[in-house]
């Protein structure tokens, strides 16, 4: 598989190339695989809040520039201030009280961003959804969200665009990242 994935926003070049020549790393087990399925049934909860609220579509697979980077929005909705993308994230008690701190993670924002940039014309807002992993805790939200113009994140996409092209041509080319 030689894309780029959304999910590869800020990850170190050399991992990403790796992937794209099929060399994934650690091997995947069962705590993993119930990690995993606990995610997707959180994410689908999360969904189903957001369709009582927008009735917007969920897992939409989009790419950018032709195929370099793809992967699908989380949730797509409108408002009537404009089209939103939103990313979901299951996270834990610390990252999520971070957060709360200094906002969600670029590489966050970034998934979000590609997403949005990938509609034509582009949405207008990016939406980060954290939602807390594990026991509740005493000043950690279950749930805590951040909604943003996509415009704030213009420098930071055409960057990690620019980024991800010099990836994917060094692995075309048959070369590894520095």
């Amino acid at each position: 598989d030689m894309g780029i994935y959304a999910s590869d926003a800020l990850k170190c070049e050399r991992q990403i190339a790796y992937r794209m020549y099929g060399a994934d790393g650690l091997p995947f087990d069962i705590s993993s695989a119930l990690a995993m399925f606990d995610g997707r049934v959180m994410e689908d909860c999360v969904v189903a809040a957001l369709d009582l609220l927008y009735k917007g579509r969920s897992q939409v697979r989009f790419d950018v520039e032709d195929g370099l980077v793809r992967g699908r929005m989380d949730y797509l909705y409108e408002m009537p201030r404009g089209t939103v993308v939103a990313e979901i994230k299951r996270t834990a008690a610390w990252p999520l009280k971070a957060a709360m701190k200094s906002g969600p993670k670029p590489e966050h924002w970034l998934q979000a961003a590609l997403a949005a940039y990938s509609l034509s014309p582009t949405a207008d807002f990016v939406h980060i959804i954290y939602v807390l992993r594990g026991s509740s805790q005493a000043g950690v939200p279950d749930v805590q969200e951040w909604l943003s113009p996509l415009s704030v994140h213009t420098d930071a996409l055409n960057a990690e665009l620019h980024r991800m092209r010099g990836v994917s041509a060094q692995v075309r080319a048959g070369d590894l990242p520095g």
